[in-house]
């Protein structure tokens, strides 16, 4: 959804000058509901929203709101703890969906934005309490520059690409980041550091794959 992307890249605009997190929870909250009001108009009940897959991936999306809005009011680890929660409880989804047939491309679009949104939000905690520099900020954006550009550059028929690869290393990024509230510095430090070259390969081959090979 291009204007998610859009929106969520000039709200980490904003926060970097304001400095305050809920300019970015807020209209990602409320991107976050037209997709869900645009699904519930095409699907004309309301039905879809109760499939135990989704009910998972929306209690993600809701401590993901959580811990953005009041991440300043919380100790480090108890931060560190629910987003730790929140990365357990990815593939959960998945597994509900197979489990009772409910698989859709709402489910998996909704499961990769919430992935995006829970990176977003990590690194721009990290970045605001002092735990990490700006650049981690680049990487938490990755994932929309990413979209936006290959919706410029491949052609319409071509849908974003699902792969282990890709898949295992933004699992392994995000445990970085929750670990960066939970481990000693220099423990985090370099997982962090691995995890962010890891992540752009992935996006770089990706890339590559969707461009130059299709």
């Amino acid at each position: 959804m291009v204007f998610h992307a859009a929106l969520l890249l000039l709200c980490t605009l904003g926060l970097y000058y304001a400095g305050a997190l809920y300019l970015l929870s807020l209209p990602a909250g409320f991107s976050f509901l037209l997709l869900l009001g645009l699904n519930w108009q095409a699907e004309q009940n309301a039905c879809f929203l109760f499939h135990p897959a989704n009910l998972v991936t929306f209690l993600r999306l809701a401590l993901l709101f959580i811990i953005g809005l009041n991440f300043s009011q919380f100790p480090p680890l108890l931060v560190g703890l629910i987003a730790l929660a929140i990365l357990l409880m990815d593939g959960l989804d998945g597994y509900l969906a197979r489990k009772f047939q409910t698989s859709s491309l709402f489910g998996e679009y909704l499961d990769m934005e919430t992935d995006a949104l829970y990176v977003l939000v990590m690194t721009c905690i990290l970045y605001q309490m002092d735990y990490l520099g700006l650049w981690i900020l680049a990487l938490g954006l990755l994932r929309y520059v990413y979209f936006l550009v290959l919706k410029n550059v491949k052609s319409p028929e071509q849908k974003e690409a699902r792969v282990f690869r890709a898949r295992l290393i933004a699992v392994i990024f995000m445990a970085s980041l929750s670990a960066c509230l939970i481990l000693p510095e220099f423990i985090y430090e370099p997982a962090v550091v691995i995890a962010s070259a890891l992540v752009v390969f992935s996006f770089g081959e990706s890339f590559r794959e969707a461009v130059f090979q299709n």
